[in-house]
């Protein structure tokens, strides 16, 4: 089976290998883990100068304080250091006046910190545990990109950056909440099998897939090379499901497609695409030229596809390149201390053709280091939107506990000595595709948000980022297809050209390609500026149509003085099919209307008049108002929809509007306020009682102690105690691995009304003697509150019989609290109640634990009250109580408090509100 491992594994980028790297020392206590991680850092991290060892401190108590609630700290600057007060229990550990000058003084704090919580935590944690815990926190403060792996997260890096893995060859996504085959993986045993594309995959193993997520699929479908998996495929035309016995074989994917476009005998041009860089794709590349190129003479030239390729292994990537370059820089990837400058010095395959070159904001990593070797140096034209903008290298290292450190070991410069982290590379011809309603606009040319984030590489000041040649904006057509990245092109030629056509970057490629009279690069910019000159009003003229035809004036004119205001905005929020003005609060979950209404206050008339609304939390990303023109005097008004998320807080949402001019001039500023009410969560109660005595699909001796060759079934009953409905989710037996999961039985839940209740089976096959204590874990997944998911422990033992499991979250209740203040302090009281025993509980405010309350009165054990107080930062707060009972099972309160004033007039009026 093959995995588009964008979704899972997106930092799997650009990456060096280095397996098998010394380790400094070995410690008792999970220390060696530290020293073993700084060491590679001090050694190896890109940027090791500018590592901010007192942020990588503060992040790895914070991660420590989340995982252990009875860990409470503060760090604060003390002189020329900081100060650490650490307090578990009442027990306090105080550092004064901390001056972190290198690593080895953090290693030896961590070692203290260590050490501290393993002799005074209430139940003392493997010592391996706090240690990856304080290792993860202090690596997130260095990039996005450095970290730990393990588990099955290791395998899947592995299996990113070599291609090999053992499976079916099936390509499979969701389509219409259907898990389709998408493609499949020549002469692999899915396709000698005959499944085919458009299959859906109902059944894996007897497991029903609907609500299946892709990481619980890739655990059935991957195996061992030659054991088998069943599916029940659903077909269309086919009178019933069909099953199919697949065996498991190894497979090698390939990440270059091919195609040939042909308009007449001399008119022909090539089409690749390198989905992404693993250790044979430039042999793949190679192959595919020379039947491009040697078979076909009469070339016009190539296009060359690196739209959504994420990277991979960055050799590949530059020999890829190299094989279009007669001469010069690929890449000069930065270490630390040295600087590696890798020139064209592969064997050229072909070096003369003209090429186009495809990018989007999906274009990462090594791909951007083949689209910008070829565009700077005047080998390739490169067209399409801005790529991703990943500028950095990773290497990994195993550690001697098993794990492995994803570490950033060099950055790279593409010719010119330009980096392109967090800017991506510019296209020669820019490509803005519009949307024009009714129920979605996109007029504005903006590219699309940097998905890296930002961080410091080099003391190096960034050089300003390139410009296009030209920009074209085009209205998209529903039949516009992106070809999906994770799917290889069938071998069917007809099957092929028709996918192709139908991609609207592709045919642009291809027109510049033809209409390039001399078959070198140097015609090309002007061959596609002419084209994108000829073509823009074309695009322009459509746009306006469209939307004349929804009564807006949008045709251009002077950029004239003039001055706009927005006068009025409302808010409806649907109620059946329609929309009423709500009283108050909207809620979430709720389709939402804002009407933005605005006046042309000036002499002039403006035309292209555009609202814009946006919000920090995205609620109203860039959700567009197109007013067009607006005459002096004028008043217009426009409505814009949005699905407010179900998942929202208790609290008021900022809304920015912003009205431009037709050329992004800004005219007007506003910003108003959504108070938004939450959802009743459900609150789950979990009956399990097990079976093994033949009854309900089990088989056994009925003992209730597992034995090989039984068949257990955990019989589940799920109650919703909650005020809210459950939209449904999964059930989930499993064991726990080092670094990850390994799921044993699932089955999926529908909605569940508060009150009700639903009963499902987990069946278990013991497939050899049980002679200790096996854990298992038993989940409940909501499918759209997480922190509505509980999880216990399930322990099998060959000893003692197994009884009814019962068991539920504790239940917080907080008193009132007004979500809009100006006092920088607010107090939070409450009580936490369980049937059982209420074990502790915690209050935290911006991901800041301000308060631990352990209970200590056995007599009300079922009860914990709380009184305390949060300080609040100007703007938003994120609020949170959390509560565990005495088997740790977890209970979560959330809301948003604003502080400040309302500046500006709230879209809905606030009302009182308790919870």
């Amino acid at each position: 089976m093959r995995w588009h491992w964008k979704t899972c594994l997106a930092s799997a980028l650009a990456c060096v290998l280095l397996w098998g790297a010394p380790v400094l020392r070995a410690n008792e206590g999970g220390e060696q883990l530290v020293y073993e991680v700084f060491q590679h850092l001090d050694k190896s991290y890109v940027a090791r100068d500018h590592m901010d060892l007192e942020l990588m401190l503060d992040r790895a108590m914070e991660r420590l304080s989340r995982a252990y609630p009875e860990v409470l700290y503060t760090l604060e600057k003390s002189g020329g250091g900081v100060r650490l007060k650490l307090s578990v229990n009442k027990v306090q550990m105080t550092h004064q006046n901390i001056r972190l000058s290198d690593t080895a003084r953090l290693i030896r704090l961590f070692g203290q910190i260590h050490g501290f919580l393993q002799s005074n935590l209430s139940t003392a944690p493997d010592p391996e545990t706090t240690a990856r815990l304080m290792v993860e926190g202090a690596l997130s403060a260095l990039d996005p990109h450095t970290t730990l792996l393990a588990g099955s997260i290791l395998e899947r890096f592995q299996t990113a950056t070599t291609g090999k893995f053992g499976g079916v060859g099936l390509v499979v996504g969701l389509r219409l909440e259907r898990l389709t085959v998408l493609g499949l993986v020549k002469d692999s045993p899915g396709a000698a099998a005959g499944v085919l594309a458009g299959d859906q995959i109902t059944h894996i193993n007897g497991q029903a897939t609907q609500g299946m997520d892709m990481n619980e699929v890739q655990s059935l479908m991957h195996g061992t090379v030659g054991s088998k998996v069943t599916l029940l495929l659903r077909r269309v035309g086919a009178p019933k499901p069909l099953q199919v016995t697949l065996t498991r074989a190894p497979l090698r994917v390939t990440s270059v497609d091919s195609h040939l476009f042909s308009e007449g005998e001399d008119r022909l041009v090539g089409y690749l695409r390198i989905r992404s860089f693993q250790e044979t794709t430039s042999g793949e590349l190679a192959s595919a030229i020379d039947q491009l190129v040697v078979n076909h003479p009469g070339f016009q030239g190539i296009v060359l596809d690196l739209r959504g390729n994420r990277g991979g292994v960055l050799e590949q990537g530059v020999r890829s390149a190299g094989m279009f370059v007669e001469r010069g820089v690929i890449v000069k990837v930065r270490k630390p201390g040295q600087i590696e400058t890798q020139k064209a010095r592969w064997q050229q395959t072909v070096n003369h053709s003209p090429l186009v070159v495809l990018i989007n904001d999906q274009t990462a990593s090594a791909a951007e280091v083949m689209a910008a070797a070829l565009k700077n140096n005047q080998r390739a034209l490169v067209v399409g939107s801005r790529s991703y903008g990943k500028g950095s290298v990773q290497g990994v290292v195993m550690l001697s506990n098993g794990m492995a450190l994803k570490l950033t070991i060099a950055d790279y410069l593409t010719p010119g000595d330009l980096s392109i982290q967090g800017v991506g590379v510019v296209p020669d011809i820019a490509l803005y595709p519009l949307a024009a309603g009714p129920d979605l606009y996109r007029l504005r040319l903006v590219d699309p948000p940097r998905a890296e984030a930002p961080f410091v590489l080099s003391s190096d000041p960034p050089k300003p980022p390139e410009k296009p040649l030209a920009v074209l904006s085009y209205l998209a057509d529903s039949s516009d297809i992106a070809l999906p990245d994770s799917v290889p092109l069938s071998d069917n030629p007809a099957e092929r050209q028709k996918l192709l056509d139908h991609d609207l970057v592709i045919t642009l490629g291809r027109n510049i390609l033809m209409a390039n009279g001399r078959l070198d690069y140097h015609n090309l910019a002007q061959s596609a500026q002419t084209l994108v000159n000829r073509e823009r009003p074309r695009q322009q003229q459509k746009l306006e149509e469209t939307l004349a035809a929804q009564g807006i004036r949008w045709s251009d004119g002077p950029n004239l003085e003039s001055k706009a205001k927005i006068t009025r905005v409302e808010v409806d929020t649907a109620q059946g099919s329609g929309f009423t003005q709500p009283k108050g609060w909207v809620t979430a979950g709720s389709r939402v209307r804002l009407t933005l209404t605005a006046a042309n206050t000036g002499e002039a008339p403006l035309h292209r008049v555009l609202g814009v609304a946006s919000s920090p939390e995205g609620l109203f990303e860039d959700i567009e108002f197109p007013l067009g023109t607006l005459r002096p005097g004028e008043t217009r008004d426009f409505k814009g929809t949005a699905n407010l998320p179900a998942t929202l807080l208790l609290g008021v949402r900022p809304v920015e509007l912003t009205l431009l001019g037709s050329h992004g001039q800004v005219l007007h500023q506003t910003q108003v306020f959504l108070p938004v009410r939450p959802r009743p969560r459900p609150r789950y109660r979990v009956t399990v009682d097990t079976f093994d005595n033949g009854s309900r699909g089990s088989k056994g001796n009925g003992d209730h102690k597992p034995q090989a060759g039984e068949i257990l079934v955990f019989q589940v009953r799920l109650e919703n105690l909650g005020l809210g409905e459950s939209p449904g989710g999964k059930l989930l037996l499993g064991r726990r691995r080092k670094g990850s999961d390994s799921l044993l039985a699932r089955t999926a839940f529908g909605e569940i009304k508060p009150d009700k209740s639903f009963n499902g089976a987990l069946k278990l096959a013991v497939r050899q003697e049980i002679t200790g204590p096996l854990s298992l874990f038993l989940r409940v997944e909501d499918s759209q509150f997480p922190e509505a998911s509980v999880e216990r422990e399930i322990l099998l033992t060959p000893y003692a019989p197994m009884g009814r499991l019962i068991f539920q979250p504790p239940l917080i209740q907080v008193n009132a609290i007004d979500p809009v203040q100006v006092s920088p302090q607010t107090g939070l009281t409450g009580v936490i109640q369980d049937d059982d025993t209420v074990k502790e509980m915690v209050i935290l405010a911006n991901g800041r634990k301000y308060f631990y309350r352990p209970q200590l009165d056995p007599a009300h054990r079922q009860k914990l009250n709380f009184d305390s107080y949060v300080l609040l930062e100007k703007g938003q707060n994120h609020v949170v109580v959390e509560a565990w009972d005495q088997e740790g099972l977890p209970s979560r309160w959330e809301m948003n408090i604003w502080r400040g004033e309302l500046g500006g007039l709230p879209v809905a009026g606030l009302e009182s509100f308790s919870r």
